[in-house]
């Protein structure tokens, strides 16, 4: 089944600080709760609402019936335009295979949101949230790498690697729950914050992080989803609080 995305816009070049995805499931499918990114459940809404209840946007129980569809999506919009805060995915078109979770789709007939490169250089992006180590895989792999190949083969872009340079990390070990530093010799030039946020999937029940671990070493009786909004209220706090 063919997924193209509709809500992808271009990142406001004040923005501060953005949050990045795979792509949604699809609506003929799903039944959406609300016209925007996470709609399909509004799961990382209503974890944000109910970690900053000061946000000027809905619950999950405000939305469950359907009749703020509309509504709902102004009210989330106009809060991230408030704090500068911009979304997008990193998938522009798919085919899915077999079931409706954005894990199985066609990798050969894929189109990712290469355009995120450039809109990140020219933006004043300081945090990149993204929404499940896939997310961050898809823009570290599938579009920085490329677009550096690209740049390469035009000779745009010789003083630039291939691979994301990170700041006492390496790409194949990060985890959900890890923060990492994009360092200035990137093609963005400067350093850029990255975090692995827990996905807000509802289907998200446990963590390989070593940051959960840590916690529950300390918080022995803390679950999953406890840990979660905590990690969220944690590296939020500097946008929405």
């Amino acid at each position: 089944m063919l997924l193209e995305h509709t809500y992808i816009k271009s990142i406001p070049e004040d923005s501060k600080a953005l949050i990045l995805g795979t792509i949604y499931p699809s609506k003929e499918k799903v039944t959406f709760l609300c016209d925007y990114f996470y709609g399909n459940d509004y799961t990382i809404w209503n974890i944000l609402k109910t970690t900053f209840p000061d946000l000027d946007i809905y619950t999950l129980d405000e939305v469950k019936d359907g009749s703020l569809y509309t509504e709902s999506a102004k009210k989330i919009k106009a809060m991230l335009q408030e704090h500068k805060v911009a979304i997008s995915d990193t998938i522009l078109e798919t085919v899915h295979i077999g079931s409706n979770s954005v894990d199985n789709f066609d990798k050969d007939k894929t189109i990712y949101n290469i355009d995120l490169i450039e809109q990140i250089k020219n933006s004043t992006i300081e945090t990149i949230y993204f929404t499940s180590n896939m997310a961050r895989t898809k823009f570290t792999n599938n579009i920085y790498s490329v677009y550096m190949h690209e740049l390469r083969n035009r000779k745009e872009g010789p003083k630039y690697t291939i691979d994301i340079p990170l700041k006492g990390k390496k790409l194949s070990k990060l985890l959900t729950g890890d923060i990492f530093t994009i360092g200035s010799s990137s093609y963005f030039e400067r350093d850029i914050a990255g975090v692995i946020l827990p996905s807000p999937s509802t289907n998200s029940v446990r963590g390989n992080s070593t940051a959960y671990q840590a916690d529950k070493k300390s918080n022995p009786n803390s679950s999953y989803k406890e840990w979660r909004k905590k990690f969220y209220k944690e590296v939020f706090r500097k946008y929405l609080s």
